[in-house]
C-alpha cells in the first residue's frame, strides 16, 4: 500500500507492504526501493516498488509474486509555499502606492515566477515602519501545480519626507521710505 506524501522534488515512496503468510509462519517482508511515477501532486499516482524480499525462519516456504507486489498507488499533496514580501522604502508622494520584491520557500530548484496583483502602505503620510499590505499572489511556472500559496502578506517600510522648496517672488512698490518689503511664495 502506498502511503500519501506531501510534495518533494523527489519520486522517492513509502509503502506498507502485506502478504498471505499461511498463520503463525515467521516471515520478514522488506523492499529496496519505492518510486512514485513522477514528482508532481496529484492522487491516486502510481507507485513501483523493486527489491522485494523476504526472509526469516520460514521463508525457504515461500516464492515472492512479484507481479502482484511491484505496483499500488498514493496521493502527493500540494506543499505550503508562503510567498513573503520585503516593501521598498519611497519618499512622500501623496498616494499609497508601493513596490515590493517577492520571496519564498520553494523546494530545490524548483522552477517558479512569483507576480503580485497591488502593494500598499496603510496611509499615504510619512513615518517609518509602515505597513505595507500586498495582495493578488500568484504563482506560475514549471512547478507551481506541486504547491498550495497564500495570495496576500504584509511588510512594512518608510516613507521619509518630501523636500518642500519654498520660493518667493518680490512684488513691486512704490517708493515709501522703509525697507519693508512684501513677497509671493511659490
Amino acid at each position: 500500500t502506498g502511503l500519501a506524501k506531501v510534495y518533494h522534488p523527489t519520486t522517492a515512496a513509502t509503502v506498507n507492504l502485506t502478504d498471505n503468510r499461511l498463520a503463525n509462519d515467521a516471515l520478514t517482508v522488506s523492499y529496496g526501493g519505492a518510486a512514485f511515477a513522477d514528482k508532481n501532486a496529484g492522487n491516486g499516482k502510481t507507485v513501483t516498488v523493486s527489491g522485494l524480499t523476504i526472509g526469516g525462519a520460514d521463508a525457504g516456504n515461500y516464492v515472492i509474486d512479484t507481479s502482484a507486489a511491484t505496483a499500488t498507488t498514493a496521493n502527493i499533496g500540494k506543499a505550503q509555499l508562503t510567498v513573503g514580501a520585503a516593501a521598498i522604502d519611497k519618499v512622500y508622494d501623496a498616494t499609497t502606492r508601493a513596490t515590493v520584491t517577492l520571496n519564498d520557500n520553494r523546494l530545490g530548484t524548483d522552477q517558479l515566477t512569483l507576480a503580485y496583483g497591488t502593494a500598499a502602505f496603510a496611509d499615504k503620510n510619512a513615518g517609518n515602519g509602515k505597513t505595507v499590505s500586498v495582495d493578488g499572489i500568484t504563482v506560475t511556472g514549471a512547478d507551481a501545480g506541486n504547491y498550495a500559496v497564500n495570495t496576500g502578506t504584509s511588510t512594512t517600510a518608510n516613507i521619509a519626507k518630501a523636500q518642500l522648496t519654498v520660493g518667493a517672488t518680490g512684488v513691486d512698490k512704490v517708493y515709501d521710505t522703509t525697507t519693508v518689503a512684501t513677497v509671493a511664495l511659490n
